[in-house]
């Protein structure tokens, strides 16, 4: 009888007989997962986000030559000794001595004097005062943060360094005003900060222009701030940033050095620099 469960060997099946395949002919393919629709829709947001904010960039860089005034180098040779005043005597009555706490008088009289420099819309005393606004928030919150590891502060919970500082800064005001609109006074001076770059001296370049920028935060973004920032440093003249930078260190000179720091001629020199001018020999 035929057994069903025999196979005949010598029956022809038609098949072309293959060779087993060995191990290292055995490649498996990876089929890529694909992406979740929710990935994907992210993915497509963040490179709109990204062209946009190139195109933004690319029409605020055509604008650099009216952010910046049209002859910078003359307009800070003529300035010169004027905004160094401006700055020395911002320093000098608001510079926090190092032995104070954050407690002292002294921070809530800087803040005042600072807040009535600021309201001078326009002038260069108040985007200097912006400046120094965010030096005397640094050293309030680093005041803070060596009183509570000292545990003169107690902690409380989901209270940082920086909202003990506004906090501080609001109790300083001499009027009623909002958290929101002390953090957005905040906010302006660190785009100033941002479009001062190596010194605070380099805010003389720019022209009034600038004011409408850094007041109206929502038409630029920090990052798209910087990008701007980075283009007009790198356009400018490297003998008007080093001036910059030499003026900054004249104004520190200035205010911790005696009478014996001789201002008037490193202001000559500055100035003769600029200018392509000989020095004085004498």
């Amino acid at each position: 009888m035929c057994d069903p469960m025999a196979i005949d060997v010598s029956l022809p099946t038609g098949a072309v007989t293959l060779p087993f395949p060995t191990e290292g002919d055995c490649k498996q393919r990876t089929v890529p997962a694909r992406k979740s629709r929710s990935v994907r829709s992210t993915n497509a947001e963040k490179r709109l986000r990204t062209k946009r904010a190139k195109r933004k960039l690319a029409r605020l860089t055509k604008n650099i030559p009216k952010l910046v005034r049209p002859n910078p180098i003359a307009f800070f040779v003529a300035h010169l000794e004027n905004v160094l005043e401006d700055w020395v005597t911002i320093l000098v009555r608001t510079r926090s001595p190092s032995s104070i706490t954050s407690s002292d008088p002294f921070v809530a009289t800087a803040f005042q004097l600072l807040d009535s420099t600021i309201n001078e819309s326009g002038t260069m005393r108040s985007r200097f005062a912006h400046i120094q606004l965010l030096c005397i928030f640094k050293s309030l919150e680093d005041m803070i943060a060596s009183e509570r590891r000292a545990g003169q502060i107690q902690r409380q919970r989901g209270r940082r360094n920086a909202s003990v500082a506004i906090t501080i800064y609001k109790n300083a005001q001499q009027r009623p005003v909002s958290g929101r609109d002390l953090i957005e006074r905040k906010r302006t001076a660190r785009r100033w900060q941002t479009l001062a770059g190596p010194s605070p001296f380099f805010l003389v370049i720019y022209s009034e222009v600038a004011e409408t920028l850094v007041k109206r935060s929502s038409k630029i973004d920090k990052r798209t701030l910087e990008s701007l920032a980075a283009s007009i440093l790198q356009k400018a003249p490297p003998k008007l940033i080093n001036a910059c930078q030499r003026l900054a260190e004249t104004a520190e000179l200035a205010t911790t050095q005696d009478q014996s720091f001789d201002k008037q001629r490193a202001i000559e020199e500055i100035r003769h620099d600029l200018l392509d001018l000989p020095s004085d020999s004498s």
